[in-house]
């Protein structure tokens, strides 16, 4: 009866659908069933149904779900109290006292007497559900300026209660309103305004009173920073207005900013006929101190003057550097007036804009844009009248006829001012000379969307700067700052993550992060953004040339920046002014103190990080160059704007720079040159320097003594090679432990594929010869090697040595069949072809690769960039890293003429000692080979470009299924390798949300556990990754994966703990009973088990890691495995120590042809006596062995 009558008030009521009602009995009586017919009846007297509604019994999650839990008698408050946790006992009441009831305390049993009673019981609840429409203000929640109190002490007079938020323009137009209101009606109803935060700002109470205070607040503030008191009335927007009656009951609701005249006429409805009182004010508790400045906003700055926007008190500062107030421009009060500086006034000026005399001021109080003449002190009104509205485009006739909404930001430029109006989330533009308003961007709706001008749309912008026909905007609500052409009206986003995802990361764009941005400046001579971040107290920059966003260093966390302009240092305001001194770099001195002799620059950042490399012809010339002024891309300022010192090298010449410029570049990575990314995996063909030399396949480095032809673009084209090098010359292609070793020819000399060096079935001499024509041959000298042969072979035959001339005629036959098949062009005997393809920061170059006339293959080189750099630089750079470190060609073709071309040709033709020629403009099969270069960059970028997209997709699914709120930016994998506990090795690899960081893979070799101790191993490992990150500060990841169950994972917890590790998300990888792929369980910390599923591509990206981690952990496993059984056996040996065991290794080619030899071979090793060798053999073939002794 008590959930009907309740139910059917607030379907009567301002709250009906917004309040949810149940109930429940603390036994299990009827449960299921229909209420009494009696009281069915009784209720359908009063115009209530309750036949669909059934028994159910109160469950622990009740406590959750609900709010309030209302018992009908103490009875049921005990039964109901053992359900509940101590804190959820707070929203236990007896329901007729709660409800404001005078009389009685309890509900009695209807049952106990006759249809009377139901008649009783029907008045008691109904008359409470009567004095229920709304619930009551939270409990716990912070009062930030009054004492508490609650809306049942208010009983009696009207009550308008404001859910606002802090940071909102329009939650900030409703309270302006609201308290005009209150002036004109003093003590009509009693105003309480709840502050609901958007940020995390915003729940310290200290920053969301200061807020609040800004816009002139002064009624009391409770802030609800658990939304419980927004959950509780059902508040869905800001800002939202609750209106109650005398008695507690919600009368109307405005949600939003509304219409005009909409707030007065319901105010008036609701305190029609009420008395006035004295109202609860907002200063009780804490009063807020006196200050010189008062949430000082806009700033501005030249060579001598500092111009501050000093909001709270309503008027503009002008000032030296020191600090010292020269003139006062406004009154000093609130008020809306032109006229000399001792005349005119101001209301909440925000945003200020410096042009020679002209200081132009965002008036926004009285939604209008302002001009101060600093000459004459005069004060005029360019736009606005006091009134917030939608502006229209056109002529500004009557600057006073025209409404603004909420203009925060400014920003001159060309004789245009540009406007950040907060109010419609819309950029406008006022043309000076033409007296002008143009809609510039912005929907007016709040989202952040990227995209063409009127179709994008921005979240609260409140600040803004313009340079080379681009405008920055500070979006507030949005956490990001965004860029509109001017030229054009594209809008994108630099950096933020979205609307209600924000933070304080740095970092690169894509992955950095802001909280309720209120003011940017540009530095005067470099795209160096600077961001008054001001919810996080932060003052940032941003790298305008696809550069980062890093915090800068303070002597103390700032109180919520708000203003900030660049000049002498940086400035941020927030309330009272901080100074940043910002590190210059005198590049035109350094330049003047420099020779012109050719050399090599470097150029380094506060934090000794390399920024770039370069050569120059002559250093004080190409140094000083970057200094002149004129204007440069966005890259090159970026770094300009960085650099805190430069280095040089002088050379003895322009090539010897240029070789000594790629070899920086190569070993130190310098952040703004192109670089080829190093690669030890190109395959080579290598030919060994030895008695009898041997072909093979080589990867990695040149350790081994011999010549070294390649690289080639892929292993194919070495097998081909190397397939010819066995049919022509016969090489071996064993290795030295087994060719030592043999006492009778191999297979491949069977099938006429080796002379079989190893029987010496082919004399040294001629064997030698076979080898000098397959390094001429390797060389793409397979011309000249042909005359050569035919001129020994009519040489052999005039001598009458037929079996040689036959046998020379075979091999220049099989020469010339070889090159009648492979040969594509004759005159491409020995060429590289190279093309570049670009999109966006992303570049492919594509090696086209001949030799001999044989057609090598492509391979596809990603060298890093930052995204300005033309596809001409990029190839220049790869033609010189590149060519430096492999043998060029004799020619190289490009498609594209490249900077530097001569110098480069001429570098490559010294480093070869030989000519090298670069061309580009070439004609008929050569640009058929362009093309065909070209066309496979650009596919080949395209896949790369998805295959890295298809990655951050699988990263992003990885952060949503995790419930991560930041961006995976490292993820680790550890996994245990061993063979029955032999040998056991750790893997860990590194993942970023592009794919695997192979250069920061790490393997660790296990020792001190019993052997097959899966756990401990796990123990070890990660103790020694993070026990080095600990002590070194090194990088942490995001997302641990552990190889194994929760056994493993208890173990890397355990380890994590014992070292005071903490924000790593440790996941097990479960492979499950089928251990099939795809049906992997992720153990959590907490013990939960998530099952993806196959298709999902959160569990894709984990298999991907953890089979890489397998994969590490296996090689590495192999390698000490057979590391350790090629020297187990000898170590086990008496009288052979780490000398003598390498000797022998050495000598025989290893354990293998160790084991081959005799007593008497063993013996000749150096250091080896009869004895010795006795014991070796004995031991290596299980036989009984001398007495060491004997």
């Amino acid at each position: 009866m008590a959930e009907g009558a309740l139910r059917a008030r607030l379907d009567a009521s301002a709250l009906a659908g917004r309040v949810q009602v149940d109930s429940a009995g603390t036994g299990d009586w009827h449960v299921g069933q229909p209420p009494d017919r009696r009281a069915i009846a009784c209720a359908a007297g009063h115009g209530v149904d309750l036949g669909s509604l059934r028994a159910r019994q109160l469950r622990p999650q009740d406590f959750d779900t609900f709010h309030w839990i209302l018992c009908a008698d103490e009875a049921n408050l005990r039964d109901a109290a053992r359900l509940a946790t101590a804190t959820q006992r707070e929203r236990l009441a007896l329901y007729l006292p709660w409800s404001g009831g005078q009389g009685e305390r309890a509900i009695p049993d209807p049952y106990t007497g006759g249809s009377d009673h139901f008649e009783q019981v029907w008045s008691l609840v109904d008359a409470a559900a009567e004095r229920t429409p709304v619930p009551d203000l939270p409990e716990f929640a912070a009062w930030l300026n009054a004492a508490p109190c609650t809306l049942t002490e208010l009983r009696g007079r009207p009550v308008a209660l404001l859910f606002v938020n802090a940071a909102s323009v329009w939650s900030a137009q409703r309270l302006a309103e609201f308290s005009q209101w209150l002036s004109r009606h003093p003590g009509k109803l009693q105003p309480l305004v709840l502050q609901v935060p958007r940020f995390d700002f915003e729940r310290d109470a200290t920053a969301a009173l200061k807020l609040l205070r800004r816009q002139g607040l002064t009624m009391p503030v409770l802030l609800d920073a658990d939304w419980d008191g927004w959950r509780r009335f059902g508040v869905t927007a800001w800002p939202t207005m609750v209106l109650l009656d005398a008695q507690g009951r919600e009368q109307q609701r405005l949600i939003g900013q509304g219409v005009p005249g909409e707030l007065e006429r319901a105010l008036n409805a609701l305190c029609e006929g009420a008395p006035s009182a004295p109202s609860r004010g907002g200063s009780e508790l804490h009063p807020e101190p006196r200050q010189a400045l008062r949430f000082p906003m806009g700033l501005a700055v030249n060579q001598e003057r500092l111009y501050i926007a000093d909001s709270g008190h309503h008027r503009i500062l002008e000032c030296s550097h020191g600090g010292r107030v020269l003139r006062q421009f406004g009154l000093g009060t609130a008020d809306f007036m032109d006229g000399n500086l001792a005349e005119a006034a101001f209301h909440r000026p925000q945003a200020l804009a410096l042009e020679r005399e002209s200081l132009y001021v965002a008036d926004t109080g009285n939604h209008a844009v302002r001009r101060i003449n600093l000459l004459t002190g005069l004060v005029d009104t360019l736009c606005g009248n006091g009134r917030p509205g939608a502006p229209v485009e056109g002529q500004v006739a009557q600057p006073r006829q025209v409404s603004l909404d909420h203009p925060v930001g400014l920003a001159i430029a060309e004789n245009q001012l540009h406007i950040a109006m907060a109010g419609d989330n819309r950029i406008w533009s006022y043309h000076l000379g033409q007296r002008s308003l143009q809609w510039r961007a912005g929907s007016g709706a709040i989202d952040e969307r990227d995209g063409s001008g009127h179709l994008a749309a921005f979240a609260q912008p409140t600040a803004v700067a313009v340079v080379q026909q681009v405008l920055y905007v500070a979006d507030a609500l949005g956490s990001s700052v965004r860029s509109l052409q001017l030229r054009g009206d594209l809008v994108q986003t630099l950096v933020g993550q979205g609307t209600w995802r924000f933070g304080e990361g740095d970092g690169p764009r894509a992955q950095a992060s802001l909280q309720f941005p209120q003011a940017i400046a540009l530095s005067p001579d470099a795209p160096l953004l600077w961001i008054a971040d001001t919810g996080n107290g932060r003052l940032r920059t941003l790298r305008l040339g696809g550069g980062e966003l890093t915090t800068q260093p303070l002597p103390r966390r700032l109180h919520g920046p708000a203003g900030l302009a660049v000049g002498a240092g940086a400035r941020s305001a927030d309330q009272r002014m901080t100074v940043v001194p910002v590190p210059t770099f005198d590049g035109k001195a350094f330049a003047a103190q420099l020779s012109t002799a050719p050399g090599v620059y470097r150029m380094y950042a506060a934090d000794d990080t390399l920024l770039y490399v370069g050569k120059a012809r002559a250093l004080r010339n190409r140094v000083g160059s970057y200094f002149n002024g004129s204007p440069k891309n966005a890259r090159i300022m970026s770094m300009l704007s960085q650099i805190v010192r430069m280095d040089v090298t002088v050379t003895r010449s322009e090539a010897e720079a240029l070789l000594l410029e790629n070899q920086l570049i190569k070993s130190l990575s310098p952040r703004y040159n192109v670089s080829l990314r190093d690669d030890k995996t190109y395959p080579h063909v290598l030919l060994t320097r030895e008695d009898w030399p041997r072909i093979a396949l080589h990867r990695g480095p040149r350790a081994i003594p011999g010549r070294y032809f390649g690289p080639y673009p892929g292993v194919t084209a070495v097998r081909e090679t190397l397939n010819l090098m066995h049919k022509l010359f016969k090489l071996r292609s064993c290795e030295d432990s087994v060719f030592r070793n043999r006492s009778r020819p191999c297979l491949q000399y069977q099938i006429g594929r080796c002379s079989a060096p190893c029987v010496e079935l082919v004399p040294a001499a001629d064997y030698a010869e076979s080898v000098r024509r397959a390094a001429m041959f390797l060389e793409g000298k397979s011309d000249e090697l042909t005359r050569e042969l035919g001129e020994q072979m009519q040489a052999a035959s005039e001598a009458l040595e037929f079996e040689q001339a036959a046998r020379l005629r075979d091999l220049i036959t099989s020469l010339r069949s070889m090159q009648t098949r492979q040969y594509v062009d004759g005159r491409a005997a020995d060429l590289d072809v190279l093309a570049v393809a670009m999109q966006g920061s992303q570049a492919c170059v594509m090696l086209l690769a001949f030799r001999d006339g044989r057609n090598l293959g492509t391979r596809p080189f990603f060298p890093r960039t930052n995204g300005e750099e033309s596809p001409d630089e990029v190839l220049a750079a790869f033609v010189s890293q590149y060519y430096i470190e492999f043998e060029p060609p004799r020619e190289i073709l490009l498609d594209r003429e490249i900077p530097d071309a001569d110098l480069i040709g001429s570098a490559l033709s010294a480093s070869a000692e030989r000519k090298v020629q670069l061309k580009w403009n070439v004609r008929g099969e050569r640009a058929g080979y362009l093309e065909l270069a070209s066309r496979n960059a650009q596919l080949t970028l395209a896949t790369e470009i998805n295959s890295r997209t298809a990655q951050h997709a699988r990263s992003e699914a990885l952060r949503v299924m995790l419930g991560l709120a930041e961006p995976v930016k490292r993820v680790e994998c550890f996994d245990i390798s061993h063979t029955m506990g032999e040998a056991t090795v750790a893997s860990c690899v590194v993942f970023d949300a592009a794919g695997p960081v192979r250069s920061q893979y790490r393997r660790f070799n296990i020792s001190g556990i019993e052997p097959g101790d899966d756990y401990a191993a796990m123990r070890q490992a990660i103790d020694r990754r993070f026990r080095r990150a600990v002590e070194e500060q090194g990088v942490l990841p995001d997302v641990l994966l552990i190889d194994g169950g929760a056994g493993q994972l208890a173990q890397a917890q355990a380890a994590l703990a014992d070292l005071g590790v903490e924000g790593v998300l440790l996941v097990g990888v479960a492979k499950g009973v089928e251990r099939r792929a795809g049906h992997e369980a992720l153990v959590m910390p907490d013990g939960r088990e998530l099952r993806p599923g196959a298709a999902d591509p959160a569990l894709q990206f984990i298999q991907q890691v953890r089979d890489e981690a397998h994969r590490f952990a296996i090689t590495g496993h192999r390698g000490r495995r057979q590391k350790a059984r090629m020297t187990s056996k000898l170590e086990d040996i008496p009288g052979i120590g780490p000398r003598r065991r390498a000797s022998l290794l050495k000598h025989f080619g290893g354990l293998v042809g160790l084991k081959a030899a005799g007593e008497a071979e063993i013996a000749k090793v150096e250091g080896i006596n009869d004895a010795l060798a006795a014991r070796i053999y004995a031991n290596l073939h299980g036989l009984a062995a001398p007495d060491p002794a004997e």
